[in-house]
């Protein structure tokens, strides 16, 4: 028996909300009546909790793929302990302080998934770095979205790709004759205006051979359609083409500067060719290697005996030659083949 009115100011707070004091004093006797302690756990046990669900939270960061589902994960068992703690308490009088535990919980998988971003970021970092060696930027971030195909590649595939071979003609006679520093700026400003427009028609390079260039088209993607064929063909002559005009205004540029003008040789191909990552335990490259190469390197080669600066095969003329002016050039039996080769120069558009 006891005051419950509010002018007594007999008003007690408590965990579970306001009570008139003699209501608390109540609920005390009745607890002691049937004997419905709270009981804690033992110390040990609150121990083993935090380091189990530390040792949880670490195996979920590093062994679940999703980084959604982790975070998800992570969340839902804050909110479910919360729900346990109070299941314990209302129904068994059990008090579990899992403020700790459940900080520890918490605590471990956002530094393991800050950790996991962290390292992804430097990877795609180190990843994007490598393939700009090879890749226009546009091309490195697609393949950034779904780099699984640049790995496959990597191990060896087989791809229909377009390449393209070009080479300074006279070169090795001009090195004897010309200041090294001035060879060197001049070959420099040359490739670089070389790759510039292959990185413009979304190629790639594939590599340096002096100041021979080797650009490729298609090493990366599946097996494609004749629609991405003749797409390919007509970026890799539109780029041959581009070459062409810019060495002109090169050309025109060095001769003002008392430097000797340079011509080139430029073979367009397309076939099939093995692509990889390719070399030794000390250095690889990637690469592709196969007839097609081979083909595409003797045609480069053939434009010294036919008086031009550009031959294509004909599986490339096929698909290009609704958008640009071709002229045969010769039935040619080439090395290593069996059958003769028709191959073409490009006018122009």
């Amino acid at each position: 028996i006891g005051p419950a009115s509010r002018q007594s100011q007999d008003i007690k707070k408590t965990s579970i909300g306001t009570l008139f004091g003699v209501q608390l004093h109540a609920h005390t006797l009745a607890a002691l009546k049937r004997g419905d302690f709270l009981n804690y756990p033992a110390l040990k046990w609150r121990m083993a909790l935090l380091f189990a669900l530390i040792l949880a939270a670490a195996f979920l960061v590093f062994l679940w793929p999703s980084p959604m589902i982790c975070m998800g994960t992570l969340i839902g068992g804050v909110f479910m302990g919360r729900v346990v703690q109070l299941l314990a308490f209302n129904h068994l009088s059990l008090v579990l302080p899992l403020a700790v535990p459940l900080t520890g919980w918490a605590f471990t998988g956002f530094i393991g998934l800050t950790y996991d971003f962290l390292m992804e970021r430097k990877q795609k970092q180190a990843f994007y770095r490598a393939i700009t060696r090879y890749f226009s930027a546009d091309m490195s971030a697609e393949i950034l979205k779904d780099p699984d195909d640049y790995y496959k590649a990597l191990k060896g595939a087989s791809r229909t790709i377009t390449l393209i071979f070009s080479d300074v003609r006279g070169f090795t006679s001009m090195s004897e004759s010309a200041e090294p520093a001035d060879l060197v700026r001049q070959l420099n400003e040359y490739l670089d205006a070389m790759v510039r427009i292959v990185y413009r028609h979304r190629g790639s390079i594939d590599k340096f051979i002096g100041d021979a260039v080797m650009a490729v088209w298609g090493r990366l993607r599946p097996p494609s359609d004749e629609k991405t064929l003749v797409e390919e063909a007509t970026a890799a002559v539109s780029a041959a083409i581009d070459m062409r005009e810019e060495l002109v205004v090169l050309n025109l540029d060095w001769q003002s500067r008392g430097m000797e003008a340079l011509a080139f040789g430029i073979g367009v191909h397309q076939g099939d060719a093995i692509v990889g990552d390719i070399g030794s335990s000390q250095r690889t490259e990637f690469t592709a290697i196969g007839d097609t190469v081979n083909s595409a390197s003797r045609l480069e080669s053939a434009t010294k005996q036919y008086g031009v600066d550009l031959l294509i095969s004909d599986v490339v003329r096929q698909r290009v030659a609704d958008q640009f002016i071709c002229r045969t050039a010769d039935l040619v039996k080439v090395k290593g083949k069996t059958h003769p080769m028709e191959i073409f120069t490009v006018i122009g558009r």
